[in-house]
């Protein structure tokens, strides 16, 4: 009898598994193995022929242009320089918050909401923003004597524009990760380094910062992965211009399917981004993560 309500119990476990493993093999697994097979593979629709095996020529091609190596590098420093002003302003953030004031819970509140705004409203919201015309931030310069600044216009200030707008949208992302951790330690641990004579400084760089770290580490590596593959932001408050010098690698990627329906070359593109994004989690995991 116990046997028999065993085989039923592992039965219903698989049944409820099933739909779990439905959407991984439907969703993930088969449309990531044609991915890879599509990457060795010429295909353009726009000649109306099907799929043409070619082996690596794709990849080879993409040693040598230097379009997808400036998109790529644009893609690194976006995700460099975003990243790391997420983290200190995040950590910083929670710091500030993590003590006790009137209002407290409010004013978490309000730092959570870019966080949770779409990616497209967010590039809207910043768009306007520094729109020539009607933009207040444009005005509000311009009002303190620097003249009408055209912030997405040039090559020198659309990627730090939208760089920007990133850091605002996403801050709030290591601020709820590094309050979290600031709140799980131990009260007994700073308050015996006070009575010892430790300064504020002495407190947060000897305790609070390694004690820290493991949050610190995590929230930068999942912001790093996502920010490598910025698309929605760039898309809405640039298209990767001026010329190509806010192109992301998911917007070439894009522009490659897309507009010249080169699905094979986009295919190995993707395949190059998942590697990197790949060797950024592979480079989590064996970072220790004790807190």
């Amino acid at each position: 009898m116990t046997g028999g309500r065993s085989i039923r119990g592992e039965g219903a476990f698989w049944l409820l598994l099933l739909p779990m493993v439905a959407y991984l093999v439907i969703w993930r697994i088969l449309p990531l193995l044609y991915t890879a097979w599509l990457s060795l593979a010429d295909w353009n629709i726009g000649r109306g022929a099907p799929p043409r095996f070619i082996g690596i020529e794709n990849y080879l091609r993409l040693l040598g242009d230097p379009r997808f190596h400036a998109a790529v590098k644009v893609s690194a420093i976006f995700m460099l320089v975003a990243t790391a002003a997420e983290v200190v302003l995040g950590v910083a953030l929670a710091l500030l918050v993590n003590r006790p004031f009137r209002g407290q819970t409010i004013v978490q509140g309000i730092l959570l909401v870019p966080m949770i705004t779409s990616p497209v409203a967010v590039g809207t919201i910043w768009y306007i923003l520094y729109n020539g015309k009607i933009g207040p931030l444009t005005y509000l310069v311009d009002r303190l004597g620097f003249g009408v600044q055209d912030w997405l216009g040039s090559t020198l200030t659309a990627l730090p524009a939208i760089i920007l707008a990133d850091v605002w949208e996403w801050t709030p992302f290591v601020f709820l990760l590094a309050l979290s951790g600031l709140q799980g330690i131990p009260e007994t641990v700073v308050e015996a380094a006070r009575i010892d004579g430790a300064s504020a400084w002495k407190v947060w760089w000897y305790i609070t910062l390694p004690l820290l770290r493991g949050v610190i580490v995590a929230a930068a590596i999942l912001r790093a992965m996502d920010a490598l593959k910025i698309f929605d932001t760039i898309f809405i408050m640039t298209g990767g211009g001026p010329g190509r010098s806010t192109e992301s690698a998911s917007l070439l990627v894009y522009r490659t399917a897309f507009t010249h329906f080169e699905f094979g070359y986009a295919a190995a593109m993707i395949m190059v981004v998942l590697a990197l994004t790949t060797l950024l989690y592979w480079f989590y995991t064996r970072v220790p993560q004790e807190v």
